[in-house]
């Protein structure tokens, strides 16, 4: 490198600019690189400071209204769907119950009541648990005031169980119809599947 030029590997003021005299294209060079490279730092640190315009807020807001207009909906479906599930369940849980205390009622000689473990004494009317006590042949903890537990309602030979939290339970529920005659299984049935399905259903 020739004697008395500066390097220009440091695009800041250089201490010994001011021995560079003020015509030189060396030094005029050197002060334009300067004041570009302060220019840009300042326009970094501005840039990085900078908040969200009102445009780019407002496109923010119409995205996540889009989302929530389809999302929502969609929870809103799944979580019903839970709640058909937890009918149908109940519906299968009862035909099984029912036909585990008519083959312990069988197995004890067709006689008396039946005391299923954890549960309870069983009456039964024409060879199966009757509407008042079958519901304590299935799990504790089903019948309750809870969310996702069912409120049992007894009228005559039938009994109800309607899902809590549901948004109609009368069209969210399953029916326990006790036998009717000696041979004849009881009549269990959930609302039509369309019906729980709907917006007046589960």
């Amino acid at each position: 490198m020739s004697a008395g030029v500066m390097p220009l590997t440091d695009l800041r003021v250089h201490p010994t600019a001011d021995r560079m005299e003020a015509d030189s294209p060396i030094s005029q060079e050197y002060f334009r690189l300067s004041r570009q490279r302060i220019y840009l730092e300042f326009s970094m640190v501005k840039s990085a400071q900078r908040g969200f315009t009102l445009i780019e807020l407002v496109v923010v807001i119409v995205i996540l209204g889009i989302l929530a207009a389809f999302a929502v909906p969609r929870f809103a479906r799944l979580d019903q769907q839970a709640r058909v599930s937890s009918v149908r369940s109940l519906e299968g849980t009862l035909r099984s119950s029912a036909a585990m205390a008519h083959g312990q009622w069988l197995a004890q000689g067709r006689t008396g009541n039946v005391n299923m473990e954890g549960g309870g004494n069983i009456t039964f009317a024409n060879d199966y648990p009757n509407a008042t006590t079958i519901q304590r042949a299935i799990a504790q903890g089903t019948i309750g005031t809870g969310a996702g537990q069912f409120t049992a309602t007894v009228s005559g030979n039938f009994v109800d169980f309607t899902l809590n939290g549901a948004f109609n339970p009368a069209n969210c529920r399953v029916r326990y119809t006790q036998a009717t005659g000696a041979n004849t299984a009881p009549n269990i049935a959930t609302v039509a599947i369309n019906t729980m399905q709907g917006n007046n259903g589960c």
